[in-house]
């Protein structure tokens, strides 16, 4: 079975790019306390599931509490 150029490299339907872009317009179009209560909502949603992340300010606390104990055994042991 030959393979054809259009079944390699797929390009979207004109339609379907146009749909895109207008979802995109409509969701930059709503106003940013709109934008922000989704995105909390959805992360609300997500953290009931169990789908939850640690912040990257938690990760990073934690990496300096172990850098900070680490040097410290090393100065002043």
């Amino acid at each position: 079975m030959a393979t054809t150029d259009d079944q390699l490299d797929p390009k979207p339907d004109r339609h379907d790019q146009d749909e895109i872009l207008t979802e995109g317009f409509r969701e930059a179009r709503k106003p940013r306390w709109e934008r922000r209560r989704a995105k909390i909502r959805e992360e609300l949603d997500r953290n009931a599931r169990g789908d939850y992340k640690v912040p990257t300010w938690v990760m990073v606390a934690i990496l300096v509490v172990i850098v900070v104990a680490w040097a410290s055994l090393i100065i002043w042991a």
